[in-house]
């Protein structure tokens, strides 16, 4: 699932826009994609809850710091919650730093041309190499136009939270990897 998570990011960061922004917490996107153009604590723009998060931005201005770094996380244990559901859907939520919102609203679109679209073919490929030489395998359909995968069920797997469960990756070589088209299907692997 790690894999189409960060190709879904990619896909978001690519869409045409004249400005956008993608919000990550920390996670290893960045050993697969770019570093973030912003990593900001939320205490810094003067929330009470403290939390770092990692901006993905084209053509935007960077958030205005008004606080010192510090503060305590709120982000709750287990036990808080119903279940790992609830808390994770807390943990991602925005409900808990309005300043970080504000923040977000008030930066400014840099007016400047705003570079090339990048190409979701390319960093598609890029991750898929990326992946591979990680020692990762790289699902047979990475190839997809929207970032998930073909079969149904896996596409609804993509929504499970928490360990996966172990399932099977088709894997292929990266197209830009391949040296003949016999020795792009490996046999079923393990995910991992």
């Amino acid at each position: 699932r790690m894999f189409w998570g960060i190709l879904f990011i990619i896909y978001c960061y690519c869409i045409l826009a004249c400005c956008l922004m993608v919000e990550q917490p920390i996670t290893c996107v960045s050993h697969f994609f770019i570093m973030p153009t912003q990593q900001v604590r939320t205490r810094e723009l003067g929330c009470k809850d403290d939390k770092t998060v990692c901006l993905y931005e084209r053509s935007r201005s960077r958030l205005l710091l008004t606080h010192p770094p510090g503060g305590t996380s709120g982000h709750g244990n287990l036990r808080d919650f119903a279940d790992a559901d609830e808390r994770d859907r807390w943990r991602s939520s925005w409900q808990r730093f309005p300043p970080l919102v504000v923040a977000v609203v008030a930066a400014a679109s840099i007016s400047d041309p705003p570079p090339p679209d990048p190409s979701y073919d390319q960093l598609r490929e890029d991750l898929a190499v990326a992946w591979h030489r990680a020692g990762l395998k790289v699902p047979y359909d990475y190839e997809t136009p929207d970032a998930q995968p073909l079969d149904p069920a896996d596409r609804e797997y993509q929504h499970v939270r928490g360990r996966g469960n172990g399932r099977f990756v088709r894997a292929v070589v990266p197209r830009s990897l391949r040296q003949s088209s016999s020795t792009a299907v490996l046999a079923a692997t393990p995910a991992g």
